[in-house]
């Protein structure tokens, strides 16, 4: 229960907000008023580009675009994955998806998942790739299976790992879940008081499968580590109110990996070039 408002709606009344903190003991019942349900889905990536490998490098990873196409320049040269200079996102009819699949089964990291990638083709046959054909060279994709330290471990084992992960992640189904809104309101003479609890229930974990930050990403935690769903009239016992305080900030820079997108939105640059504009920005303290 993290999130308390003062109805009507959220308080800026610093004196209120902390009457009814003062006003809650360790044990305060409460009850559950109203439950709001709402499904999503989100959709499996397509095939992995240069954009969007710098983009998620760059943000996930704190690493400047230049310096991921520098390590993903060199994971090519060294044959663990293929080309990382392309715009196409849609995997060609002649890709041979069982044969990536199957050289990722070896891995004591993700095996487990390429495994049942494979099962799930072979029962249900070819499917339809979705994404771009810029008519270039194909999505990045791992060439072959490889641990830690054939790779060389540190950067180029991160990348490698996105890479590879990412296209698991591209023919893997969609992630569905329900994050559920429980209203819940204290018992006694705390006038006014209510709280929030948001859970995530992930019903088909899908592509997070392969790519678990996503979890993370939804507030999930992960596929098994599933937080408590409440039901309307539950009744609970509040242990700890917190009030917590903050204040409006100016509005951040602008981060590298939002500038790759920008700059891709509208056509800016090649995905040839886009780090080496950014960096000659960064390096220009402009």
């Amino acid at each position: 229960l993290k999130e308390a408002g003062i109805e009507p709606g959220e308080s800026f009344d610093e004196a209120a907000a902390r009457a009814v903190v003062q006003n809650i003991r360790r044990g305060t019942a409460a009850v559950v008023e109203s439950i709001h349900e709402r499904d999503h889905q989100r959709q499996a990536p397509v095939g992995l580009n240069t954009v969007v490998l710098l983009q998620e490098c760059s943000k996930r990873m704190g690493l400047s675009p230049k310096k991921v196409l520098q390590v993903a320049e060199k994971l090519y040269s060294s044959g663990f994955i293929s080309y990382p200079r392309t715009e196409t996102t849609r995997y060609s009819k002649g890709f041979d998806l069982h044969g990536a699949l199957q050289e990722q089964t070896k891995s004591e990291d993700w095996g487990r998942t390429a495994q049942y990638l494979l099962r799930r083709m072979e029962r249900n046959g070819a499917q339809a790739f979705r994404g771009k054909d810029a008519g270039d060279h194909p999505p990045i994709t791992p060439i072959r299976q490889a641990s830690r330290a054939e790779v060389g471990g540190g950067l180029e084992w991160r990348i490698y790992e996105y890479v590879t992960r990412h296209f698991l992640g591209s023919v893997s189904a969609d992630l569905r879940y329900r994050v559920v809104r429980a209203t819940v309101v204290p018992r006694g003479d705390i006038a006014g008081a209510s709280f929030e609890h948001r859970g995530v229930e992930v019903e088909e974990p899908g592509f997070a499968s392969a790519m678990p930050w996503i979890f993370k990403d939804i507030g999930a935690g992960s596929a098994t580590d599933q937080q408590p769903l409440l039901a309307a009239g539950v009744q609970l016992s509040l242990d700890r109110p917190d009030l917590l305080e903050g204040m409006n900030r100016p509005q951040k820079f602008l981060q590298e990996h939002e500038l790759i997108g920008m700059m891709d939105e509208h056509g800016i640059g090649t995905d040839a070039s886009m780090a080496g504009h950014i960096s000659t920005i960064c390096d220009r303290e402009l």
